[in-house]
């Protein structure tokens, strides 16, 4: 099986699935598909359209057409969201407790959202605010981590899973002092800060009710390469990437494409994530000439 992420100007495909013995005949039918028009299509999905025309060796996945409703959706999910995670972060320093049913509820929406929208991804990197740091950044690395996560064919069960865990990974820094939160002083003080926050962030989560395992996996690792097949390494590593890119661009002087494009290169050069997963965020973002940045063996 050969996947192919692409992205055009008027359709947004996040998978293209080329299974073995695809005939050029397949190619051409695929090439009838991206040459329609949105009217021509009536209310089709592209698989359906292909499926129609006995075309079973190609399939498309979060095939739409970039419109604007979608955006309007998401907009709405994101800002309710951090109005979510804020009660969830609110609960958690003054009671130590994990509010897991709201976390799944916004984890089910953003699901939604990454599976069924079709806003692109990198049309939702532009969506952010600054009013709330903590909680902004919890909801789009989400975002991110369940938008490749989904790109990767992973259940929408698992997706949300993934989505859900990486919500509160930050969860563990209610429990640090507000002045170690807003200025530390010193790599010294920053690592502490770091492997306080994440231990704090898993025993948090292994207490809350239900099966928290996964998410008190990439609490506890977030900032650290997982290791070898262990529990949760996708998932964590979702995470890491998405912390990273979200964390090294609101920092960044040039918040466009640009400023994007200057964290990856940051991130491929620093060497300490999965080449195959920051490939595929690359190809996700439709970053150009992506290979200029990273290059596999």
């Amino acid at each position: 099986v050969i996947w192919w992420v692409v992205v055009l100007r008027l359709w947004c495909f996040e998978v293209v699935c080329f299974h073995r013995g695809v005939q050029v005949s397949d190619l051409h039918a695929l090439n009838e598909l991206l040459s329609l028009a949105a009217d021509e299509l009536a209310g089709q999905s592209g698989e359906q359209w292909l499926k129609e025309r006995g075309i079973a060796r190609v399939q498309v996945k979060h095939l739409a057409l970039t419109e604007h409703q979608g955006l309007e959706g998401f907009r709405q999910v994101y800002f309710r969201g951090c109005r979510t995670l804020q009660r969830v972060f609110n609960s958690a320093r003054h009671d130590d407790r994990v509010q897991s049913g709201a976390v799944r509820e916004l984890a089910q929406a953003i699901m939604q959202l990454v599976t069924d929208s079709s806003t692109p991804m990198a049309t939702l990197l532009a969506l952010r605010d600054r009013s709330d740091y903590a909680m902004v950044h919890s909801v789009n690395v989400a975002t991110f981590a369940g938008t490749q996560a989904s790109a990767l064919g992973l259940t929408e069960e698992d997706v949300q899973e993934v989505v859900g865990a990486v919500l509160t990974h930050d969860i563990g820094q209610t429990k640090l002092p507000p002045a170690q939160m807003e200025s530390p002083t010193g790599p010294a003080m920053v690592r502490e800060a770091l492997g306080i926050h994440a231990v704090e962030g898993a025993r948090m989560l292994l207490a809350a009710p239900g099966d928290q395992r996964l998410a008190a996996a990439v609490a506890l690792q977030h900032h650290q390469p997982p290791p070898r097949d262990g529990p949760g390494q996708l998932a964590i590593e979702l995470c890491r990437l998405s912390d990273t890119l979200d964390n090294v661009r609101t920092l960044a002087e040039d918040p466009g494409l640009e400023g994007i494009t200057a964290a990856i290169a940051w991130m491929v050069r620093l060497g300490h994530f999965i080449l195959y997963l920051l490939s595929r965020l690359v190809r996700l973002l439709s970053l150009p000439q992506p290979w200029q940045l990273l290059k596999l063996s």
